[in-house]
């Protein structure tokens, strides 16, 4: 009973701080896309002035 509750509360926290380390992996790579594509127009229209 007690390794099923350690097991179940390990499962859950690991859960938890996956979905964490997941939503900020995708929040920092949506940021630096964004960057990149700035990175280029601002390039682009350096070059045609």
């Amino acid at each position: 009973m007690i390794t099923t509750l350690a097991d179940a509360t390990f499962a859950e926290i690991t859960l938890v701080t996956g979905a964490a380390a997941g939503i900020s992996f995708g929040f920092y790579s949506l940021f630096f896309t964004l960057i990149g594509i700035i990175g280029l127009v601002y390039l682009k229209k350096r070059k045609i002035n």
